[in-house]
């Protein structure tokens, strides 16, 4: 008997499900025996197990010959793990609503988790505050080329807001 692994599960934890998946060599191929997903807070060993149960109930040959036909076989099984890190978070800086709809759709689009900040008609000390939170890996600021009439006023203040 060969000591090279038979089966082999996948798990991937997201930030709010884990996903499970088994994999086994059959006929000198690696092919997927079944995949399954749940809360992250069940954890990977009882889907593992779930899918394990289910291939020694759908086949119980192919489980015998992978050796995950006894109960809890497939927890000895080796693993390839991964794990989703939270998204990068980005200020989003613009003088008006006008330009920060956009950009904040781009940057969504592009996986950062976004926070807004708009100029107009705002207090300084809270946009500051916004920019300054330690959470934020990047800062991304707009306005018009050239500047509309409402946001030429707003120029120099959006200007010491990304100096500061």
């Amino acid at each position: 008997m060969s000591s090279e692994p038979r089966a082999f599960a996948a798990v991937d934890r997201g930030t709010a499900t884990v996903a499970t998946s088994l994999v086994g060599r059959v006929a000198g191929h690696w092919r997927l025996l079944g995949a399954t997903a749940g809360p992250l807070s069940v954890g990977p060993d009882p889907l593992i197990e779930r899918l394990r149960r289910r291939l020694a109930e759908a086949d119980p040959e192919l489980a015998r010959e992978l050796a995950l036909d006894a109960p809890h076989a497939a927890t000895g099984v080796p693993r390839i793990e991964s794990s989703t890190v939270a998204p990068p978070e980005l200020a989003v800086l613009a003088a008006t609503d006008r330009h920060l709809v956009p950009l904040a759709a781009a940057a969504a689009g592009a996986g950062w988790r976004v926070h807004r900040v708009v100029v107009d008609g705002a207090e300084i000390v809270p946009v500051v505050a916004a920019l300054a939170n330690p959470r934020i890996t990047a800062v991304l600021a707009g306005i018009g080329d050239p500047p509309a009439a409402d946001e030429r006023p707003l120029v120099a203040e959006l200007t010491t807001v990304l100096a500061v």
